[in-house]
């Protein structure tokens, strides 16, 4: 009997029962682990522009996305590259209080805000604001919580 034949139920127990059977073999040899975990806090000394976060993602390269109340800031593991608004830059952030972030199968990310959704390229490190024109509708203002990348590519 094959183990791909038998019930997903069946083959959880079974896994469950030889990852911890293979933990007490290390426990019961005597054997101690020697295991240092550091972690260091990020603060807006680390670089990071708030300290409030509403959203953060690490994208398919590894990078660490924060967003929050002072624009969106990217973490490589040792430092912050900081993106804020610039109203004299068409294509820079439009809104610096963000609340989601997702990305895409392209790697763009998409931010959501109280102003809107805002297409960000990380490779030219360009944004692309999706401006709302309350005049086409009855809705007064457009305040986007959340975005979700789809299949074939929809947002």
């Amino acid at each position: 009997m094959q183990l791909e034949n038998l019930p997903f139920s069946i083959r959880f127990i079974l896994s469950t029962f030889f990852i911890n059977m293979f933990f007490l073999a290390g426990f019961l040899s005597g054997e101690e682990l020697d295991i240092t975990l550091r972690i260091d806090p990020i603060t807006s000394e680390s670089g990071i522009t708030s300290t409030v976060t509403y959203s953060m993602l690490q994208d398919s390269k590894g990078f660490l996305w924060f967003g929050g109340e002072v624009g969106l800031n990217r973490y490589d593991g040792y430092e912050f590259r900081n993106y804020r608004n610039d109203p004299t830059d068409s294509t820079s952030l439009n809104e610096e209080f963000l609340m989601h972030i997702s990305e895409d199968s392209f790697q763009n990310l998409w931010l959501s805000s109280r102003s809107g959704l805002t297409r960000f390229d990380p490779r030219t490190e360009v944004f692309h604001n999706l401006v709302y024109d309350s005049s086409f509708s009855e809705i007064s203002s457009l305040n986007i919580h959340k975005t979700l990348p789809l299949p074939n590519n929809k947002l």
